[in-house]
Formats: C-alpha cells, sequence, structure tokens
C-alpha cells in the first residue's frame, strides 16, 4: 500500500511543479493496477494514449484519487517522495550520480534547505568543486561518489523505517 502513496506522492510533486506527463499517469496507472488496484476511473486512464490531453488525465487523475480515498498531502510530504526515487536512482545506477545530486539540490531548494537534508548540499558543492577544478581544494571524485551512494541508502532506510512506524 506505501507503494500506492509514494507513486501518487511522486505525482503530485510533478504536478505542484507542472512537469507531470501523460507518460507519468500512465506509468502510475500500471503500477497501481500492477498492485491490483481497482477502480472504474483507473482502468480509464490505462486505457488513455499518450497523445491525449493532459488536462484529461489530470481529470481522471484527481477522479481517481477521490474514487480510491486517497487524500492530497503537502509539498513537502511529496517533495521528500520524489527525493526518494531520485535515491532509488542513484542505487540502481540508471543516471549519473552527479546529474542526480543537481536535482535533490533543486528539491533541496525549494524545501527551505532543511536541515536533515544538508549532506545533500554539501556534496553538490564538492561536485562543484569537481567539474570546475576549485584549485583550493579538490575533493576525490571516487570518495563523492561513494558517499553519495551511501547517503542515498541512509535515505531510502530512513524513509522506509517512517513507512514501518
Amino acid at each position: 500500500m506505501k507503494l500506492l502513496f509514494r507513486e501518487t506522492n511522486l505525482i503530485l510533486y510533478k504536478k505542484f511543479n507542472n512537469t507531470v506527463t501523460t507518460k507519468d499517469y500512465l506509468k502510475w496507472a500500471n503500477t497501481l493496477a500492477e498492485s491490483d488496484v481497482e477502480s472504474d476511473t483507473l482502468y480509464m486512464i490505462l486505457s488513455m494514449s499518450t497523445n491525449e490531453s493532459l488536462f484529461v488525465f489530470e481529470e481522471y487523475y484527481d477522479k481517481a484519487l477521490y474514487e480510491l480515498g486517497i487524500s492530497i498531502p503537502g509539498f513537502e510530504e511529496c517533495a521528500r517522495t520524489y527525493l526518494y526515487f531520485l535515491c532509488k536512482e542513484i542505487i540502481n545506477g540508471t543516471r549519473n550520480n552527479f546529474d542526480i545530486v543537481r536535482d535533490i539540490f533543486r528539491v533541496i531548494v525549494e524545501l527551505n534547505h532543511p536541515v536533515d537534508l544538508s549532506i545533500w548540499m554539501n556534496l553538490d558543492e564538492d561536485i562543484d568543486r569537481i567539474i570546475y577544478d576549485d584549485k583550493y581544494y579538490k575533493p576525490n571524485e571516487t570518495e563523492v561518489r561513494d558517499q553519495i551512494l551511501v547517503e542515498a541508502k541512509k535515505f531510502i532506510a530512513f524513509q522506509e523505517a517512517e513507512d514501518i512506524s
């Protein structure tokens, strides 16, 4: 059931930032259907094409949330869910870790720099120093990449531990 909320929060985060796509809605609906979530509106979304209007997808998405009894959480919860998915990308190695840390940095700025995420600000700064060849202090790239992986695993473990409690 936590997958349902994570996937939903991811869509909501993208909606907050006006970056959601029709593919996102289809992926969301497919993930829920694979998890045996049933809703007439969910099936409507699954029958749609990516070429359909984004507004139509949003209308059906909102209706599906209502049918499934899902309330809309605040921006911070949705943003932290997006961070969860970014950390999963780091662990799975689906993109360059430095690019993912840049995305994490942007989310942290949106959240007004919460203290518990400050390590990511430091990692972003280390990446800048590596890329732009800081003459005074240039961190070891391998160590930074290793630290990124460690921090991603910590973030995932913390999020999943909160799901249990």
